[in-house]
């Protein structure tokens, strides 16, 4: 553990990091604001993290990214002591798919990543908890300890839009609080949408920021694009933006969150199939641009490329929302920056943004074709388009926790404030309980 010496006599919280700081700087700058505004207060920020964060303020426990890696970082480990909570053979199903291991290797890794995080709560006992990424089963252990011990807990994840960062009580997708909460659905039935802020993150976005979450291709301009993949500069180009495999945990057979998400892999596939035949039929060119994160996955979707249909693997984002007319997406959040081209988007699956009368919904029509039929000629995209603006506006204004360096201070602060409700004074036999915990797992 890489330790600094901080008042921690109300308490300690715990976050949990997955993002390096080549990927985004400002995310660890936003820990290392945290941290100095729990001190003010009385607490310590401990930051579990699979990448290094070099910091001279942070506390931090190196954690691993991938779950596999704790059977390996553990070969001797003891796991007769205890009972996992990943006993489902779904789940182990698909640990075992994802990584090529036996069932064996699978179940021992999730009976020690259970294990783990089970210590780690009980050595330093938090007074609060941030686990990472909703949909990942390190947050799923996390989270069944945060609620068996009743600890304040939310996720953690990057932002719907550049320079943010969101915490949810209960999920992210369409399961977080602006989905779920019914007091945030009751606000924002009486919001309007604040027109100057939607103008000034329009040119913050779009102007200003040529680049996207991930390292890419450099930025190509509308006719660029068009030459590189010999689609004519006057043709109607479709953009399907491809959704990060979700965690296994919810990907597993028996989850209820591919079922609300319209996220069964066959179906989403069968999507796909239909929307190429619909393309190659009617002279409609369709790039799929694939997420970056899905390059190592042990499945991916099916794509039959034509004269029609084109796969990009690494473009920039922007040169996609540049050059193409039309977007349909999954769950991607590339959608939530697409907003602001205002060009007519369609949905495959449920998001936050996916409701009646904003983007055109597959659900509400027959099939793949007259979905795409009713996308192309989005006779009604303006009022769509108006509702789209109200709710993007209403999810900067109440929901992101901004991390620019012009906002992350106040944004620190107003957390920490919220934080030091939950007062949980350390006792004198930390030290010793963090030792054991080292010495268990060394």
């Amino acid at each position: 553990m890489q330790e600094h010496k901080k008042n921690t006599s109300n308490g300690i919280v715990l976050a949990v990091n997955y993002i390096s700081v080549g990927l985004e700087i400002n995310i660890m700058r936003y820990w290392e604001q945290l941290s100095l505004a729990l001190a003010e207060r009385g607490y310590q920020l401990i930051v579990a993290t699979t990448t290094p964060l070099c910091s001279d303020i942070l506390t931090t426990i190196p954690i691993p990214y991938h779950v596999i890696e704790f059977a390996c970082l553990y070969p001797d480990f003891n796991a007769s002591n205890y009972t996992t909570l990943f006993e489902r053979k779904d789940v182990i199903d698909e640990v075992a798919g994802f990584y090529r291991c036996s069932d064996m290797v699978a179940r021992r890794a999730c009976l020690i990543i259970d294990s783990f995080y089970c210590e780690l709560i009980k050595a330093i006992r938090p007074c609060a908890i941030f686990g990472w990424q909703s949909t990942e089963i390190n947050s799923w252990a996390l989270s069944h300890y945060a609620n068996l011990f009743k600890i304040p807990f939310w996720y953690a994840e990057r932002g719907l839009l550049r320079n943010t960062l969101m915490f949810d009580l209960k999920d992210h997708f369409s399961l977080s609080e602006l989905g779920s909460s019914f007091a945030l659905n009751k606000i924002y039935d009486t919001y309007h949408c604040n027109e100057d802020l939607y103008s000034q993150l329009q040119h913050k976005l779009i102007v200003g920021n040529q680049e996207g979450k991930y390292s890419s291709s450099p930025l190509l301009e509308r006719n660029e694009l068009r030459q590189k993949y010999s689609i004519p500069q006057d043709a109607t180009v479709v953009v399907f933006f491809i959704h990060a495999i979700v965690g296994l945990f919810c990907s597993s057979s028996e989850s209820q969150f591919s079922i609300i998400h319209g996220l069964d892999f066959d179906k989403i596939n069968t999507y796909i199939s239909d929307l190429c035949s619909y393309c190659n039929q009617h002279g409609i060119y369709i790039i799929f641009q694939n997420h970056p994160l899905n390059k190592n996955q042990y499945r991916g979707f099916t794509i039959n490329k034509s004269r029609y249909v084109k796969v990009a693997s690494d473009e920039n984002i922007h040169s996609l929302l540049r050059g193409g007319d039309k977007f349909i997406f999954t769950v991607s959040n590339v959608q939530y920056e697409a907003i602001f081209y205002e060009k007519p988007m369609g949905f495959l699956s449920k998001t936050i943004i996916s409701g009646k009368n904003c983007g055109y919904d597959i659900n509400e029509y027959g099939d793949v074709d007259e979905f795409m039929d009713v996308l192309l000629a989005s006779e009604d995209w303006k009022i769509r388009m108006s509702n789209l603006r109200k709710k993007i506006s209403f999810i900067y204004e109440n929901y992101l926790i901004k991390i620019d360096e012009e906002s992350r201070v106040a944004e620190a602060s107003r957390m920490a404030d919220i934080l030091a409700q939950y007062q949980r004074p350390v006792d004198d036999n930390l030290t010793q309980r963090i030792e054991s915990f080292i010495h268990l797992w060394k």
